[in-house]
């Protein structure tokens, strides 16, 4: 069977069978398409039946050049599914992509503020107002304290203790622990408290 027919019955199933949205069918189909080109460049190969687990580690090999290892692993996904539906419809026997490996994918370290950064990006946010007290007092105590954004926005007023310097943090599983503030926060969060929580509550 000539592959561009293959490819072209391919995206009916994709999106008569699967349902799948216009720009996921197009993403797949292009992929397989420039998989295609490559075959016919580089082998003068057109036909399903002339296709190699040999062509597959060249093409792989090829995109390996160019292509980060994320764009290789959507393009490597993209054929085990079209291959996976030539088997399904009968077209062909063996599938021969199934011994290839997804790359792994190399994950970036997280970017890590100075402390002078740090300071800068909190010295922005200057208190005039209710909103700005709050959106300091936010920063200042996930700065302080390193609490999670989850954590944060489901912290109650009775888990705060002013006097002593700590807040109750319900984390993970349940598990619950005391977290010191610091002076900087501590004192923002009382100006917050204090002078500006009322302006949130509806009455």
């Amino acid at each position: 069977m000539v592959i561009i027919e293959a490819i072209n019955e391919y995206r009916q199933y994709l999106i008569v069978e699967k349902g799948l949205s216009k720009n996921t069918v197009i993403a797949y189909i292009s992929d397989l398409k420039k998989f295609s080109i490559y075959l016919n460049d580089s082998f003068q190969i057109n036909k399903i039946e002339e296709l190699s687990k040999e062509h597959i580690r060249l093409y792989l090999k090829e995109l390996g050049k160019t292509n980060t290892s994320a764009s290789i692993t959507r393009k490597l996904v993209s054929l085990r599914m079209f291959f996976n539906f030539l088997i399904k419809e009968k077209i062909i026997d063996v599938n021969i992509i199934s011994d290839f490996d997804l790359p792994k994918i190399n994950k970036k370290l997280p970017v890590i503020l100075s402390t002078t950064e740090m300071q800068e990006i909190l010295e922005t946010i200057k208190i005039n107002d209710h909103i700005s007290c709050r959106n300091r007092c936010m920063l200042e105590l996930m700065y302080a304290t390193g609490l999670r954004v989850s954590e944060l926005i489901n912290l109650n007023v009775s888990s705060i203790n002013l006097y002593m310097g700590y807040i109750k943090v319900v984390g993970k599983g349940d598990k619950e622990r005391i977290v010191p503030i610091g002076e900087i926060a501590k004192t923002i969060l009382d100006i917050y408290l204090n002078q500006y929580r009322d302006k949130f509550i509806k009455k």
